[in-house]
């Protein structure tokens, strides 16, 4: 096993074949532009695994915005939160397709692959 320090980018430019998979547990709600982040990284991986907040898991956090209160989920560095319906739109906009999805636990994790 190889363990290598460089700018990811730049790193997986330099390869030739995809690698299998890509893991987002946690990262994309944190990104100003988390589509960018998708679009640039996706084609480098056969699958791709997301796992974000699931804002509709509770009831409150809808009723919290109506209302303009602080959300269940918001942590100080979150600069998204994902209701379902919002992160299977922006997964279509990067042309990615949706094989699995499960909520569980107050998680949303979505497998998605290239649209054939």
């Amino acid at each position: 096993m190889d363990f290598v320090v460089a700018e990811a980018y730049e790193y997986l430019s330099s390869n030739k074949a995809p690698f299998d998979v890509l893991i987002l547990s946690h990262i994309l709600e944190h990104l100003d532009e988390p589509a960018d982040f998708l679009r640039k990284f996706s084609s480098f991986f056969k699958k791709i695994f997301i796992e974000v907040p699931d804002f509709d898991a509770s009831y409150m956090n809808h009723y919290r915005q109506r209302l303009n209160s602080k959300l269940n989920y918001t942590d100080s560095d979150h600069v998204y939160e994902f209701d379902r319906e919002e992160l299977k739109e922006l997964i279509k906009s990067c042309d990615l397709e949706i094989d699995l999805v499960e909520y569980r636990y107050g998680h949303q994790k979505i497998w998605c692959s290239h649209k054939q």
